[in-house]
């Protein structure tokens, strides 16, 4: 077990309601996970997700940020070596 990775988003919802993004985790292309998160309605509002990476996880990873509506909102990728 190597540890863990994580996911941070800072978001400005100014929907006056609470959202819902998700955090859509890929390794080597493959789907991995999709974290539903709700996120309060307010400016600089901190949401986080994490993956457990052990040794047979090395490769690459993307996590992409949505809406609801799987508009993305950012693509964040990085290598587990």
């Amino acid at each position: 077990d190597i540890g863990k990775v994580y996911c941070h988003s800072l978001l400005n919802n100014n929907s006056g309601k609470p959202n819902t993004i998700y955090h859509i985790w890929y390794m080597n292309g493959d789907l991995i996970a999709k974290v539903r998160i709700r996120v309060a309605k307010g400016e600089g509002v901190s949401s986080f997700s994490h993956r457990d990476i052990n040794s047979a996880d090395k490769g690459t990873w993307k996590v992409e940020i949505t809406d609801s509506d799987k508009k993305i909102l950012d693509t964040v990728i990085f290598e587990v070596v």
